[in-house]
């Protein structure tokens, strides 16, 4: 379980989240940059979204995730992202599929591969599940003293997913905004409170899968 504070913040003001940390000793560089993809999956009526939305204190999404640009993608795996009131965990299962044949199926047949890797376990609400929407960003990574860690996702695009096409067949949706997080263990809270006394922006709840759907109109969010 941890905390994950979310500030939505335009690409002029990332220097502002640079020259915070800077003032905090410990905040360093942990991975390389890298793309972040995501096919968030939902029921036929919205039920995750929904909850989302009204602020349901238990929830859960459901996604297929994987890193790099789709060339040289790698990690596929089946998550399901559970939030119990503030704090949230992920559960995980390695996913045996190639991404980039994901790409070019549809609807059916990414839940005909699904049904072959068996995860009706790990997503409680499969098999009402449907591909709903893609989501591509690249995520900037850095690590605190304390297990503390900030990052950093741009040039977030989305597609929605319909049925009978595949994934990357609808036009794109560019997000211009920049999405900034602070993830950390509950035992830090205390010491998380006092770091980001200066903190220069306000913490808001954001959920990049119905930021996605808003675009496409499919639910109201901002």
């Amino acid at each position: 379980m941890r905390y994950e504070i979310k500030f939505n913040i335009k690409h002029t003001d990332v220097p502002r989240i640079f020259q915070w940390m800077s003032c905090h000793a410990g905040f360093m560089k942990a991975y390389p940059d890298r793309m972040i993809n995501s096919v968030y999956f939902d029921t036929l009526d919205l039920v995750c979204a929904k909850d989302n939305i009204a602020g349901i204190s238990e929830r859960q999404k459901y996604r297929l995730r994987w890193y790099g640009e789709l060339a040289s993608s790698y990690g596929a795996r089946y998550e399901t992202k559970v939030k119990r009131a503030s704090l949230g965990y992920k559960e995980v299962q390695v996913a045996n599929i190639d991404q980039r044949e994901l790409i070019g199926m549809d609807s059916a047949q990414v839940m005909e591969t699904l049904s072959q890797d068996k995860i009706g376990s790990l997503w409680s609400h499969y098999p009402l599940l449907k591909p709903s929407t893609y989501v591509q960003y690249e995520r900037e990574y850095f690590e605190a003293y304390r297990g503390i860690r900030l990052t950093i996702d741009k040039s977030i695009q989305f597609n929605e997913i319909a049925p009978g096409l595949h994934l990357d067949v609808k036009g794109h949706r560019f997000y211009d905004g920049v999405v900034v997080e602070i993830k950390f263990d509950p035992s830090e809270r205390p010491f998380v409170a006092e770091l980001m006394r200066d903190f220069p922006f306000y913490p808001v709840r954001m959920s990049k899968y119905v930021l996605g759907l808003s675009l496409f109109s499919r639910v109201c969010y901002l």
